[in-house]
């Protein structure tokens, strides 16, 4: 049992024993040591996004959830879109740039700034919270903080509510924030903004990865038509029934891979199904990876849980080989961008990972870089959807997974998409060095009682 001794001057207006767990108190008396200040103190403006669901169209004004902001970035590829009419209502809730943007619901305290070349305006919703800081505070600044240790204690001691949690604007007034010397936290800032141009230039690769791809075998020129009414024959009835599965825009793909000369993914690749023994030794040290251990965007494994082999769960299966590429076959999304799927480096040579995965051993004509922007593609993931089973966790059989096409072009032309690949993960690696260097600085300086 979990026991934190307090005193009654120390309880606030809260008395629930979560709210005064140890390691929260302990990184509290750390953070009071350096004599923070209220983060309301250095607020000109503050307020969240409309609470009203928009309209939301084709073409617009960007509108932005929490789902858009995430490890100081914020994302403005997969925003929605609302009529200018309605964001020209929503005036209180226009965000300017070198605004910080926090998460109050969903992925809550994730932290981002508005970038300064933003040219275009653009919404929230009321996931979503703006903090416009005053003039002797770094927005830089505060969004590390709010994503450092430091920070998320505080935000993880305020969020409210259990089947849907949710910081409140006046828990988030409350916040206690130091404040370094202006030339730490313009070191911050410059640290962030090397990650953003590094990310970005990681966007570019993958960007020209894509055109490559998309000459070759000219998605954009498919009619892709979501058909409301389509007829097929009795005798394709023998494996499924559902309407979804016998959409003519599956059938348009297949052929397009066909006469490109795609081959199933049986031809191209080993698909590995041996399980890992390592329960035979049950004090054994483990390093496992799940299916929320890779980040979609960037394609890479960036955590993982070490643990004893007796303390694994049940889905603990497979053990992971560099050179090797993993692809979610449960849970998966239909969006390209959101496909789970990464390259297996020397570094995670030996991790055992989640059955929710097929391992897959690239043959020799297939390049494991090419492979794994193409399991990214619309390719790939359309014809997944098409072969998906189940409601709550929608999964696809490791034996329709080996009857998927894959298109292989020229070695030539495999290596020149792999190369972008590479770059653009070497990219956002360096990008997310940098980021974690900063919390550490930020942390580090707390601690130290520097720059104060």
């Amino acid at each position: 049992m979990i026991t934190s001794e307090i005193k009654f001057s120390q309880m606030e207006e809260r008395m629930d024993a979560d709210f005064f767990r140890p390691e929260f108190m302990a990184t509290i008396d750390v953070l009071e040591k350096v004599k923070p200040v209220l983060l309301d103190e250095k607020l000109d403006y503050i307020t969240d996004g409309t609470h009203v669901t928009p309209l939301y169209v084709k073409k617009g004004i960007k509108f932005l959830s929490s789902s858009n902001v995430d490890n100081l970035w914020v994302d403005f590829t997969e925003a929605k879109y609302i009529t200018k009419k309605e964001h020209a209502s929503l005036k209180h809730c226009q965000p300017k740039p070198r605004d910080t943007l926090i998460s109050k619901s969903g992925r809550i305290g994730n932290a981002g700034v508005v970038p300064e070349d933003i040219n275009e305006e653009f919404n929230i919703y009321e996931g979503l919270a703006i903090l416009r800081v005053t003039k002797d505070l770094n927005p830089y600044y505060v969004a590390v903080f709010l994503e450092s240790r430091f920070g998320h204690v505080q935000i993880d001691r305020s969020t409210k509510g259990v089947s849907q949690p949710h910081l409140h604007l006046e828990e988030i007034r409350r916040i206690k924030i130091p404040i370094p010397s202006p030339s730490f936290q313009s070191h911050i800032e410059s640290l962030v903004k090397t990650a953003y141009e590094k990310r970005k230039e990681a966007q570019k690769k993958l960007q020209e990865a894509e055109e490559i791809l998309e000459k070759e075998l000219g998605w954009r020129e498919l009619e892709l038509n979501h058909d409301r009414a389509f007829a097929t024959s009795f005798s394709h009835l023998e494996r499924r029934f559902d309407p979804e599965y016998f959409k003519p825009r599956y059938e348009r793909i297949k052929e397009v891979l066909l006469s490109k000369g795609a081959k199933p993914l049986s031809e191209a690749v080993k698909l590995i199904t041996k399980k890992a023994d390592f329960r035979k030794t049950p004090d054994k040290i483990i390093k496992y990876v799940a299916i929320a251990d890779i980040v979609p965007e960037s394609s890479q494994i960036v955590s993982h849980t070490e643990m004893l082999s007796y303390q694994a769960p049940s889905r603990a299966t497979y053990e992971i080989k560099e050179g090797q590429v993993l692809t979610a076959v449960s849970g998966i999304s239909r969006d390209p961008k959101k496909q789970v799927a990464c390259y297996v480096s020397k570094k995670q040579n030996g991790y055992i990972c989640t059955n929710g995965f097929a391992v897959l051993e690239p043959k020799e004509k297939t390049d494991p870089f090419y492979l794994l922007f193409y399991l990214k593609s619309p390719f790939y993931t359309e014809q997944i959807v098409r072969e998906l089973t189940g409601s709550t966790i929608p999964a696809i059989s490791f034996e329709d997974l080996k009857q998927v096409f894959v298109y292989l072009p020229s070695i030539k032309i495999q290596k020149e998409i792999a190369k972008l690949v590479e770059a653009s993960n070497q990219l956002r690696t360096e990008s997310r060095d940098l980021i974690e260097q900063a919390k550490k600085e930020v942390e580090e300086m707390i601690e130290k009682g520097n720059e104060l």
